[in-house]
């Protein structure tokens, strides 16, 4: 991914989570153990919001297909632990 790619879809995305803070804010963090005792026993990949926006910061992502694949990735978690029916899902 190149560097104007990158700082185009990072402006993007920081822009979106302030829009709709009330949708990414359960998104945003890691899930402990505080919040949800048996998520590790459910969900064996985590992923959340500042995970991808640092990895964007950092350059992991070789491509934009790595990037919706985490962002997949929250969705997908979100249908295991809180079901399809859920109001976060």
């Amino acid at each position: 991914m190149d560097e104007n790619t990158r700082a185009i879809i990072i402006n993007t995305l920081q822009d979106f989570i302030a829009r709709k803070s009330d949708i990414c804010t359960p998104f945003m963090s890691r899930v402990t153990e505080k919040v949800a005792r048996d998520y590790r026993d459910h969900i064996p990949g985590e992923m959340f919001l500042t995970l991808i926006s640092e990895r964007l910061t950092y350059n992991y992502y070789r491509s934009l297909e790595q990037m919706f694949a985490d962002l997949d990735q929250i969705y997908e978690n979100s249908k295991i632990y809180n079901s399809l029916d859920s109001e976060l899902t």
